[in-house]
């Protein structure tokens, strides 16, 4: 049976960035705000098995660096590298981020394990993700496994740095 994969966007409440609107005209021209729908995020099917893998039968929360292209809005995950670890538990994981060093880096992918939370809490951002993501300039997204139906199916939220409201970004800086 071929493995399935479930990616969603994360939308947080408020998440919107703006670009500025052409001006050739020299007419006042309203910005258009960027959506969820104008990002994606795709993974190849050799990232997909391992991410299953690793992710499948996982106790703990595991930081996993995502390598690949980004064209445009549109990310491309072709490989994932992980970080080394100097402590993990199920909530919380220390590890070198100098691993993710790359021109390749796309952002971090991590788990939390908690079945028994809401999918709504346990597939979103904590305070600690959301406070490393907006540190690290580098990164674009940050992915979430929310499931894995091992060995088949993963599920997987996305957060876009460009939908991070300003006053959000602040807050964690």
């Amino acid at each position: 049976m071929a493995n399935k994969m479930k990616i969603r966007t994360l939308g947080i409440i408020g998440l919107l960035a703006f670009i500025p609107g052409s001006n050739s005209n020299l007419n006042h021209q309203e910005e258009k705000p960027l959506t969820l729908g104008d990002f994606n995020i795709n993974y190849t099917q050799g990232v997909i098995n391992k991410l299953i893998s690793l992710y499948g039968r996982r106790i703990k929360e595991l930081p996993i660096c995502q390598l690949g292209v980004r064209r445009g809005n549109n990310f491309y995950v072709n490989n994932i590298r992980i970080p080394r670890r100097y402590t993990s538990t199920d909530t919380t994981t220390i590890y070198n981020g100098e691993d993710c060093n790359s021109h390749s880096y796309l952002g971090m992918i991590h788990n939390h394990t908690n079945q028994n939370t809401p999918e709504d809490i346990r597939c979103s951002p904590s305070e600690i993700d959301l406070h490393r993501f907006l540190n690290d300039k580098r990164a674009g997204v940050e992915s979430i496994v929310c499931d894995v139906n091992f060995p088949h199916n993963i599920s997987i939220r996305t957060v876009y740095r460009e939908l991070i409201p300003d006053s959000m970004t602040r807050r964690y800086r």
